[in-house]
């Protein structure tokens, strides 16, 4: 993998995105939280404040690619089995859009490809949140998930390796919509698996950098 890629993955929810800057599988730049300006906030106002946070990003570092997890079917089953409401899955179906959208409009600002959509069906191939979490624990030391209870920001450096694996499988970028999972093995955290590195904070965002 060239150097010169730079990707931003994002993990949206209606409370927390999780991010990632990678430049390659193992190689985190830097990773954490953006949240809203006040928990108690209308829950439009909490996604336009992440929103708007994501495109500092990109605005800020040499962003080259982006991946973003888009809402499927095993959001819909794991939000039910967790109690969320229909009003609830609409809120989050809320952030993923609004976000999507002003991350978008800067990348197309920059020249950017269009944004990767990660089906969760594909890159989680049915992990659990839990295990993914001690796997970025494995592969990145200074990863503390103690720090991370929702698992915000290791999701979001296990979307990253998705995309790099798919990258390395396809030979090409896996490109904009919901990338194809061709044999996503390689790409993909599991049992066992090698997982990612990173810990520090700042305003809104905690930071794992490296």
């Amino acid at each position: 993998m060239s150097d010169t890629t730079r990707l931003l993955a994002l993990d949206p929810s209606s409370s927390i995105t999780g991010y990632a800057l990678m430049r390659g599988r193992g190689q985190l730049i830097e990773a954490g939280k953006l949240k809203p300006n006040r928990t108690a906030d209308p829950y439009w106002k909490r996604a336009m404040a992440m929103a708007d946070d994501a495109g500092k990003l990109v605005a800020a570092h040499p962003v080259t690619h982006i991946v973003i997890e888009g809402a499927g079917a095993k959001i819909h089953r794991s939000g039910a089995a967790r109690g969320m409401t229909g009003a609830g899955m609409a809120l989050y179906g809320f952030a993923v859009g609004c976000i999507y959208c002003h991350v978008s409009y800067v990348a197309e600002g920059r020249g950017l490809p269009p944004i990767t959509i990660a089906d969760p069906n594909l890159w989680t191939r049915g992990s659990r949140k839990e295990h993914r979490r001690t796997w970025i624990a494995q592969g990145y030391p200074q990863y503390d998930p103690e720090k991370d209870k929702g698992g915000d920001v290791s999701d979001a450096i296990c979307l990253g390796e998705w995309w790099y694996g798919q990258r390395e499988l396809q030979g090409v970028d896996p490109g904009p919509g919901r990338g194809r999972d061709r044999a996503t093995r390689s790409g993909n955290p599991r049992r066992g698996a090698r997982a990612p590195h990173g810990a520090g904070e700042r305003g809104r965002r905690w930071r794992l950098t490296l």
